[in-house]
This record gives C-alpha cells, sequence and structure tokens, in this order.
C-alpha cells in the first residue's frame, strides 16, 4: 500500500493499560529492526498541553513517550521517526484513544518510496 508516495510497511493496533509499557520490532529490511518503545506518561493536564517526545535512537531501540495523551475522542499525530539504515525516512502516524485507564493505540509505519 502506498500513501502519499509513501509505502506503508507495518500497521500494529495496541490495548493497554494506564501503567504498561508497549514493545513493538519494526522491520524496516531483512538486516534492519528497530524495537520501538511506547510509553504514557501524565503531568498537569490542565497546564500543559498533550506532548510526544522520541528518545534513544541507537542501538536499534526508539522510545516514543506521549505526556497527557488521555482524550476519550482520541488524539493523533504523523511524526518522522528517523531513518532506515538504506537513508530513507520513516514515519509513524498515532492514534490514541482512552477510556478509563485503557488506551487504543494504532500506528502505522511508513518509508519514504
Amino acid at each position: 500500500m502506498i500513501i502519499d508516495g509513501k509505502k506503508v510497511i507495518q500497521y500494529n493496533q495496541i490495548l493497554m493499560e494506564e501503567n504498561q509499557k508497549a514493545e513493538i520490532d519494526l522491520k524496516l529490511s531483512e538486516k534492519d529492526i528497530t524495537r520501538i518503545i511506547l510509553c504514557f506518561e501524565s503531568s498537569n493536564p490542565d497546564k500543559e498541553k498533550a506532548k510526544l517526545r522520541i528518545e534513544g535512537g541507537k542501538d536499534n531501540i526508539v522510545q516514543l513517550v506521549m505526556t497527557n495523551w488521555s482524550a476519550p475522542l482520541g488524539m493523533g499525530k504523523h511524526i518522522e521517526l528517523g531513518t532506515s539504515d538504506e537513508g530513507k525516512k520513516i514515519y509513524v502516524y498515532l492514534l490514541v484513544y482512552t477510556v478509563g485507564s485503557l488506551r487504543k493505540i494504532d500506528m502505522e509505519f511508513l518509508m519514504e518510496g
């Protein structure tokens, strides 16, 4: 599947509790596998907006830290995640829905053509 010239390389749908972390192996090629770690944190949602932080990148491990992502109608973000060993840009589309302490996460990973 191609979206706007980018190849969809993986799609994940995850259900997780408020204080859990998820680890996803993103296979970019036979030799290029990146571990994506998802985690959520809360601060004072009345004073701070939702934000997304990317940490790591070394040893093929990237952590996505989402702060104040807790909207029942959902929150979304499209970001550049990094580059493959072949130098192609990698993107991720994130959609997160929250009901009580349960989160539903849809993630679509794309690579430029």
